[in-house]
């Protein structure tokens, strides 16, 4: 754990950061170099990229081999030669889990190589703002793939920056409410299964859902009566909607011409959830839930209008069954209720503008997918299983194609899009969200 103080008005000097460097002119022992030179190897990320496509390609292979086991199961009289190509399909999986693993760990970095950068941040900006802040970090040693770590500093700053900005109070403020002096950020990281969880809190003014409903009112986000339907929890959620800005509100999330629906939107993008809880007074929690690795992923593999495409697992909350009779419509778009609560629908064929396949079963198969507070269900034709995929990326042509994240190889050697969650999703929040927030019912935690 590491704790960083950044000086206000009158404040001592901020403690300097220990210095690992080498004097040049100090010789260093043989042995510490030799060991620094032989535990840690630079690699270009493009041969990282060259091997886990090889790897797909074997897991392409395996169950190529495992289709063939069966038919020859089938067939009867050669079931000594399918054990046989069993066991070794077997070995062969557990050679290329191992050399999946292998390669992951050696993309992952520890996530201080992102929090010293905000560490000076905090100073700088403490500083600026006159203020005491001081900054707690933990969990610095916790890993992420690297492709993910450079994407986060941007989010994470803007983050800060909001705490330091407008939740942690000026001292003055802060002593005469009963308050410490010195204003307290905590910057936490911890491994949760397989995601890792990413925490900003502060200490400061909190932010007020009446507050931020008003701005909702003033900015004719919707109608008054609309907005008394909702839950405050709801109301304070608003401030991830695009285009809804906070600037006139003490302590709300505002930054500096970057919204916070910017910030979900990146790390949607990553294929992660973003949460925040606040009590007036006492300061706000926003929490970034990720997967470990975008590399290589577990995916959902589904068909639709006769297209097969694969879904990010991780952004998979269910999949169920629902009667026909239970979807219902409500200002124009579809619905059902799961768990008590509003779910919208959509078939996933529409989305991508695919002709809808009629069938005769009074079932349909509806797979709810999350990204920060919003849940929507897309509905598919068919489940055809899970899978490990590598993600490839597409041509020029195909890589601006809203909803589709990259492409993947399954048995056979069929080519399939991979799903972008958190386009889809926003798409359909776009253009339904609005005419339902009054029926449905947000949620929180990851």
């Amino acid at each position: 754990s590491t704790v960083l103080t950044s000086g206000g008005a009158g404040s001592s000097t901020p403690r300097d950061e220990p210095d690992h460097r080498v004097d040049d002119g100090e010789p260093v022992p043989g042995d510490v170099s030799l060991r620094s030179l032989t535990q840690t190897v630079r690699v270009d990320l493009a041969r990282l990229d060259h091997l886990m496509n090889l790897i797909g390609e074997l897991g392409v292979v395996h169950s190529t081999l495992t289709g063939t086991v069966e038919q020859l199961r089938r067939r009867g009289k050669t079931h000594d030669l399918a054990r046989d190509l069993q066991g070794e399909l077997r070995t062969m999986a557990r050679k290329v889990s191992l050399l999946q693993q292998g390669i992951l760990d050696v993309r992952m970095v520890p996530l201080g190589q992102v929090f010293d950068k905000l560490a000076r941040v905090v100073r700088k900006l403490g500083r600026e703002a006159g203020k005491e802040i001081r900054l707690g970090i933990s969990g610095a040693e916790t890993e992420l793939d690297k492709l993910i770590v450079e994407e986060l500093s941007d989010p994470l700053m803007h983050m800060i920056r909001n705490c330091i900005d407008h939740g942690i109070e000026p001292r003055s403020e802060r002593l005469a409410i009963g308050k410490p002096a010195i204003g307290r950020i905590e910057l936490r990281a911890f491994q949760r299964g397989s995601r890792v969880v990413i925490e900003v809190e502060d200490d400061g003014r909190g932010i007020d859902w009446r507050q931020i409903r008003e701005a909702a009112l003033r900015k004719g986000v919707m109608p008054e009566h609309e907005l008394r339907e909702l839950s405050p929890q709801q109301i304070i959620e608003l401030v991830f909607m695009p285009g809804f800005t906070t600037r006139s509100i003490p302590g709300a999330l505002s930054g500096r011409g970057v919204g916070m629906d910017v910030v979900k939107t990146n790390i949607g993008r990553l294929s992660g959830l973003i949460d925040v809880n606040t009590t007036v007074g006492r300061g706000t929690t926003l929490s970034v839930t990720l997967p470990v690795t975008l590399a290589i992923i577990q995916a959902l593999v589904v068909e639709t209008a006769g297209q097969t495409f694969c879904i990010p697992l991780n952004s998979v909350l269910e999949s169920i069954m629902v009667g026909r009779g239970e979807v219902r419509t409500v200002e124009g778009a579809e619905v059902v209720t799961l768990h008590g609560k509003t779910l919208p629908l959509a078939p996933l064929a529409r989305l991508f503008g695919l002709p809808a396949v009629r069938t005769a079963s009074e079932r349909i198969y509806v797979i709810v997918v999350g990204l920060a507070q919003h849940r929507v269900g897309l509905v598919v034709d068919e489940l055809l299983g899970q899978q490990d995929v590598v993600i490839k990326s597409l041509g020029s042509a195909l890589r601006r194609v809203p909803g589709i994240a990259g492409a993947t190889e399954l048995g056979g050697g069929r080519t399939v899009l991979l799903l972008d969650v958190a386009a889809l999703v926003e798409e359909v929040v776009g253009r339904e969200l609005p005419a339902l927030l009054p029926n449905v019912e947000m949620h929180h935690g990851a």
